[in-house]
Formats: C-alpha cells, sequence, structure tokens
C-alpha cells in the first residue's frame, strides 16, 4: 500500500477448509487493520477461469485465478515447507496454489513438468520465500515438525 497500490489482494487456493487455513495461518488478523488489502480463499471455480498453456508438455489449458491474471503486479509470497510430492515446497510450487485444484494435476503426468507448464503463464514479478519456520516433514499439509 505504501508503493501505491489502490488495493492488495492476499489470494490462495487452501489444501483444506478455507477459514480454518486463514484463521490458523494468521495472514487474516495481520490483514485486517491494513486499508486496501483483502483476503481471499478462492475455491469455487467462478473465480477461475481456463487459460492455453502454449508451452505446454504436461497439458495444453490449465484454469487460472481470474485476479491472478488480471493482476498488475504479482507478488509470489510462499513459506519453506516439505512436499511429499516435490520434496519442498517454495516459489515454484507456491505458484500451483493459482490454480484450480490444488489436486487438479492429472496423477498420469509428472507433477515436476506440470508445475514448469503452470509458470509459461504465471510469472510472478517478485518471490519473498518466508523461511523463518519450515515445515521439515508432514508437508505440504502436515502435521509435522516445524524448525526455527
Amino acid at each position: 500500500m505504501d508503493a501505491g497500490a489502490e488495493r492488495v489482494l492476499v489470494l490462495d487456493h487452501t489444501l483444506q477448509r478455507a477459514e480454518v487455513c486463514l484463521e490458523r495461518s494468521g495472514i487474516l488478523n495481520a490483514c485486517k487493520p491494513i486499508r486496501g488489502v483483502h483476503v481471499m480463499a478462492l475455491q469455487e471455480r467462478k473465480f477461475f477461469r481456463e487459460i492455453p498453456v502454449p508451452q505446454g508438455k504436461a497439458f495444453e489449458r490449465v484454469e487460472v485465478m481470474k485476479e491472478v491474471l488480471e493482476a498488475h503486479v504479482l507478488i509470489n509470497l510462499p513459506v519453506a515447507k516439505s512436499h511429499s510430492a516435490t520434496g519442498v515446497s517454495l516459489g515454484i510450487k507456491r505458484s500451483h496454489g493459482t490454480n484450480l485444484g490444488p489436486g487438479e494435476f492429472p496423477l498420469a503426468i509428472q507433477h515436476e513438468s506440470a508445475l514448469a507448464d503452470l509458470l509459461t503463464v504465471i510469472k510472478p514479478q517478485l518471490t519473498i520465500l518466508d523461511a523463518t519456520r519450515a515445515l521439515i516433514s508432514g508437508g505440504p499439509g502436515g502435521p509435522g515438525e516445524v524448525k526455527n
């Protein structure tokens, strides 16, 4: 907001119930006092738009949050955590939260190829990795061991 944004949208597509995830993460309370900041966990198909993936190897189309596609600036703010399919979940894996799913990648395709395809159409201008605490086991959904 200090940089001149008219509004800031904090978006996520959570693995579990959105309300619970937003409350437990603390993001809802952290953003509440900041004027112009809106926190949303988008789950319904109406908030997504299907787009082509011209360079896709794993898939040719993907449904992405409309707000992400229309954003002037996209900032990716992942947290460091272990991930059962990819080893770790950092900036590239975090982009997966912008598309409808997050479990929508067909099991028949390689997860890594699907993530690479997604990044040909979702291109954050900035990624800031929050590694102040890391989920080092049981990721991405936990429970697991968290280390500072």
